[in-house]
């Protein structure tokens, strides 16, 4: 068995059916099989007043050839004076649905189930309305829609609704949405504006969420065309540097303007972000371009990807990284071109790889290192460019090895060294000055200078 598709509308050279009304006739009650649907191909004109009440055994969708984006929505297929009744799970996507009857809506939605996703819902006329809902669909959806024009744009009776999701609503010659005591119309993320009486009804008894209004009707208020990225010219896409941008969840409006990077303008307070087991892309550039706060980052097993180029062009405070049994691999070239302040890394068990050259130029405050039992390699030339303080040794069970020339270029204090069981051997060229030797009483004792050698014998 597979989806059973067939070909609606004028747009095609030679369609399956002409109109949807044909295809509503000809394909109810035909089962695809489990797992499968009817599916309605739409290309142009789809002819008028379907009503799609047939029994679709596994559901349908009827779909546009174009999908649709906010922009030039006469390029959409289009039905006239469309009635949705069966309640089988009819889904419609890309389709611009019309009417040029002021006494007939352009959609009558009256079953639950319907899912309806990038649609224009538009009456061209100043009677009637754009859309009725005639019942209470707590399972049905309109999203990414246009409702425009009629005497309401949207309408729903007592009791009557359904979910509307990121929409423009608006060209109403009565109120944009209006309802009575309407509690199952939960209306998230629309903005409606330029409406002849209230955007949003305010006796409708709707839910509202994140709804943008030019009236005081909404949840933001005083909003209008100007922020679409061109109303006049059709493009009906909510600016990305508009507040609505990011004030829904995540924009209000049908749909958002793309492109652009990320732009942090503001002074920020405190950003919290807590995740697990979640991958973080930001494509394209990011700029803060503004004095932050604290930043927090909490996270377990998390990868963070960072393309395009991320520039930080602030003087930098404390930078803290605490880390257990972690690899930190730097490659590449990294810049620090600001003025740090102290940097602290604490961390149990962690392996730390730096590729490429590592300079530090910088005078050296003190170095103490106090370790039992470490053995210490250092290859090749080690210089130390600075005037240096005091430098501390001490060791338990020590064996100390100098090969070659040792070279001590400064005014030594004094040395002192304790030992048991030495040999000291004096080479050529070298000499003693005064030596003393003590030794037990029931032995000798011996003294000498450069000149002479005193032997005292036990008598």
């Amino acid at each position: 068995m597979a989806d059973i598709i067939k070909t609606v509308g004028n747009g095609h050279g030679a369609p399956d059916y002409a109109t949807l009304t044909l295809w509503e006739a000809g394909e109810e009650g035909v089962d695809p099989g489990a797992g499968f649907t009817s599916i309605a191909e739409c290309s142009g004109y789809l002819g008028s007043g379907a009503n799609i009440n047939g029994a679709f055994i596994r559901g349908a969708i009827i779909r546009g050839d174009v999908t649709w984006d906010g922009t030039n929505d006469s390029s959409l297929s289009s039905a006239e004076q469309l009635t949705i009744a069966a309640g089988t799970g009819i889904n419609v996507e890309d389709l611009r649905i019309f009417t040029n009857n002021q006494f007939v809506s352009a959609l009558n939605y009256n079953a639950d189930f319907i899912i309806m996703d990038r649609v224009v819902l538009d009456n061209t006329t100043v009677g009637i309305n754009a859309i009725d809902i005639n019942g209470g669909f707590t399972n049905g959806h309109i999203r990414n829609f246009v409702a425009r024009g009629g005497a309401d744009a949207v309408m729903a009776g007592f009791n009557q609704g359904t979910n509307l999701t990121n929409g423009l609503v608006y060209g109403a010659t009565d109120k944009g949405i209006e309802g009575s005591s309407s509690t199952p119309m939960v209306i998230t993320d629309v903005f409606v504006f330029n409406n002849a009486g209230e955007d949003v009804d305010s006796t409708g008894g709707f839910t509202l969420n994140n709804v943008a209004t030019e009236d005081l009707t909404g949840t933001y208020t005083g909003y209008t065309s100007a922020e679409l990225v061109n109303f006049a010219m059709g493009n009906l896409q909510t600016k990305s540097t508009s507040f609505l941008a990011t004030a829904g969840s995540p924009f209000i409006g049908a749909f958002l303007e793309a492109g652009g990077g990320i732009s942090l303008t503001a002074t920020l307070g405190t950003i919290e972000y807590t995740s697990n087991d979640s991958v973080v892309s930001l494509a394209g550039s990011v700029d803060v371009t503004a004095t932050l706060g604290a930043i927090s980052y909490s996270s377990s097993d998390t990868i963070i990807s960072f393309t395009g180029s991320v520039d930080l062009i602030a003087t930098l405070g404390a930078i803290n990284y605490a880390s257990n049994d972690s690899t930190v691999q730097v490659s590449g070239a990294v810049n620090v071109t600001a003025t740090l302040g102290t940097i602290n890394y604490t961390s149990n068990n962690a392996g730390i790889s730096l590729f490429g050259n590592v300079d530090i130029v910088a005078t050296l405050g003190a170095i103490n290192y106090n370790s039992n039992d470490v053995s210490i390699s250092l290859a090749g030339g080690v210089n130390v460019n600075a005037t240096l303080g005091t430098i501390d040794y001490t060791s338990s069970d020590t064996a100390i090895l100098l090969q070659g020339q040792v070279l001590v270029l400064s005014t030594l204090g004094t040395i002192s060294y304790d030992s048991y069981n030495v040999n000291i051997q004096v080479g050529s060229g070298q000499f003693i000055g005064t030596v003393t030797a003590g030794f037990a009483n029931d032995i000798y004792s011996a003294g000498f200078k450069p000149s002479e050698i005193t032997v005292n014998f036990k008598s």
